[in-house]
C-alpha cells in the first residue's frame, strides 16, 4: 500500500497537544518538523525502537509544539483569512456587506 488518506487524525491528535508517530507519507503537507512536532518512523524496526524509546517529556514537549502549530496554522482565525482573500482577490474592501438582487 503506497497511498495515504487524509492527515485529519494527525491534525485532530495535535490540536490536543498528543504527541505523533507516522510515516513521512502520513505527515506530508501539513509542515510538521521531525522530532519537533512528531516523530517520525518508516519501517517496522523503527515503529517498536520510537515506541520504546520516546520518553514522557519527549511527548509532551512534541505534542506541545504540535499544538501551537497547529492552532497558528490551521485554526478557523487563519482560515478566515485565508477564505476572505478568495472572496477579495483584487484587495477589494473586506467589509463590504452581501447584498441580494431583487428579483
Amino acid at each position: 500500500f503506497l497511498g495515504s488518506g487524509t492527515r485529519s487524525a494527525a491534525l485532530e491528535a495535535a490540536a490536543h497537544g498528543r504527541a505523533t508517530l507516522s510515516t513521512a507519507l502520513g505527515i506530508e503537507g501539513i509542515g510538521f518538523e521531525r522530532d519537533q512536532t512528531y516523530f517520525q518512523a518508516e519501517s517496522e524496526e523503527d515503529w517498536v525502537n520510537a515506541l520504546l524509546s520516546i520518553d514522557e517529556r519527549a511527548a509532551f514537549g512534541s505534542g506541545h509544539s504540535a499544538r501551537t502549530y497547529v492552532r497558528s496554522q490551521h485554526g478557523w482565525e487563519k482560515a478566515v483569512v485565508e477564505f476572505e482573500s478568495l472572496l477579495a482577490p483584487q484587495g477589494a474592501a473586506r467589509d463590504c456587506a452581501f447584498i441580494p438582487r431583487s428579483p
